[in-house]
């Protein structure tokens, strides 16, 4: 019971999460709290009723939890010892001379102790799904392409009846020329079609497998699944195309590409000519109807300059303007913002609200000293895991999508979008779960043939 509440909890905070606006609306992201924290209450309980102890891996997230935990109070707490050149270059002059605020790293707590909250529920999460059984684990990834094919359909079809509002709740009021799908950002849809499209490739391609192995059938572009497939990368491909995004794009086709190099080179079972076959299938498809519907915009679009790429780059420029002395510890987490505006070029007529580079961000917000500690610590905890390069067919779909995201978060937010961030967390999570890794495969053969020489010799 237990487990179904926690696998169908996690299902439906994935489907649920990337619709309000990719998950930014203040509300959802206080209702993904509060069900993971329920979750997070019902594992301690059941711990504490069946006298289970904490494992290694266990123990290391705990670890690297409570250093986060620790250091963003060491942020928050107001710290009258800090040398000025720490927190004055952060907090507004004229509201500390005026006593309202007292010194201290973070310049807005609340956002901080927001970041922590948002963090906490994603390792919860991780932690969760890596102890899920192999079965939840399929119904998770199941959730990961239908959350796709939904945000790729809604929105071809809002975009083909000119929409105006985001599932008639919210006003759209950017890209209207592109999909966007619930999200307010066309590029974090297309990344999240992305981090699906190998994940529902394989997923499709497995069943069919499965389908035909059972049935001792054989393979044919007419049964259902073949279909599937090849419409599932069309629709896909249709909506990454649409949303006019160029690292989309060019993301969208790495990971499919770095699917079946992963399947040709590491993995267990290599991908078949039939089966490459199917992905062209689908390929062709996309660039047929995207001939038919105009791809010219899209084409033009890759090859003149963008606004947005200069805006990166102006960003980038002012943040290493603050002075040095802040990088030590950080500005605090979720400060940026309130940050970047005291040293923001007059001539800039945009608003930043996160670095566009998680990665970047990351180390202003926390600092060196906290990269360090935490960098080495998540090592750590991957080690203690068992992380590995994947092995099976599905492990590198998964994998192959996750690096999708981290390289488009170089020059993006990702992160920083409940929406994406879960399902990037979850992906995590199934990786390093024993039961869906190949780990769990070779562990039930090797049982196996155990028990087949063992019948044998009687």
């Amino acid at each position: 019971m237990k487990t179904n509440l926690q696998t169908y909890s996690i299902l439906l905070l994935m489907l649920f999460m990337p619709l309000p606006l990719g998950g930014l609306v203040i509300w959802s992201k206080s209702v993904f709290v509060l069900i993971v924290a329920i979750l997070v209450l019902v594992e301690c309980y059941a711990r504490l009723i069946g006298d289970h102890s904490l494992s290694s891996q266990e123990k290391s997230a705990l670890v690297l939890w409570l250093s986060v935990t620790v250091y963003i109070c060491f942020q928050v707490i107001p710290a009258p010892f800090l040398p000025d050149s720490l927190w004055c270059a952060v907090c507004n002059q004229q509201i500390l001379d005026s006593g309202l605020l007292k010194p201290r790293i973070s310049p807005h707590p609340m956002d901080t102790l927001h970041y922590w909250a948002m963090f906490t529920a994603y390792w919860a999460v991780l932690l969760l799904v890596m102890k899920l059984p192999r079965k939840s684990c399929f119904v998770l990834i199941a959730g990961i392409v239908i959350i796709a094919v939904f945000e790729a359909i809604y929105g071809l079809l809002a975009f083909n009846k000119g929409q105006e509002t985001i599932i008639g709740v919210w006003k759209k009021e950017r890209f209207f020329q592109s999909v966007t799908g619930t999200f307010y950002n066309k590029n974090h849809l297309a990344i999240l079609l992305a981090l699906g499209l190998p994940i529902g490739t394989s997923f499709l391609l497995n069943l069919r497998n499965r389908r035909q192995k059972a049935k001792h059938l054989a393979k044919s572009f007419f049964d259902i699944y073949t279909t599937l497939s090849i419409l599932f990368v069309a629709i896909l491909g249709l909506a990454i195309l649409g949303s006019d995004s160029r690292l989309g794009v060019l993301l969208a086709t790495f990971s499919m590409l770095f699917y079946v190099y992963l399947r040709n080179q590491i993995s267990e079972r290599k991908m078949s000519k039939f089966e490459l076959s199917l992905i062209v299938a689908g390929v062709l498809f996309v660039l047929l109807a995207g001939i038919w519907v105009g791809i010219g915009s899209t084409v033009s679009r890759f090859l003149e300059s963008s606004d947005h790429v200069v805006n990166r780059l102006e960003i980038y420029q002012t943040i290493f303007k603050l002075p040095a002395s802040v990088w030590l510890f950080g500005i605090g987490a979720g400060g940026f913002e309130d940050v970047y505006k005291l040293v923001q070029p007059e001539t800039q007529y945009f608003t930043a609200y996160h670095a566009h580079s998680d990665p970047l961000q990351f180390v202003l917000e926390f600092g060196l000293v906290g990269t360090v500690i935490f960098a080495w610590l998540f090592i750590r905890f991957l080690r203690v895991s068992g992380a590995a390069l994947p092995k099976t067919d599905i492990e590198c779909a998964v994998f192959s999508g996750m690096m999708a995201v981290i390289l488009h978060s170089i020059v993006d937010f990702d992160f920083q979008i409940p929406g994406v961030a879960l399902m990037f967390w979850v992906c995590l999570g199934l990786l390093l779960n024993s039961g869906f890794s190949s780990r769990a495969t070779k562990r039930y053969k090797s049982h196996k043939v155990s028990l087949d020489n063992a019948v044998l010799k009687s």
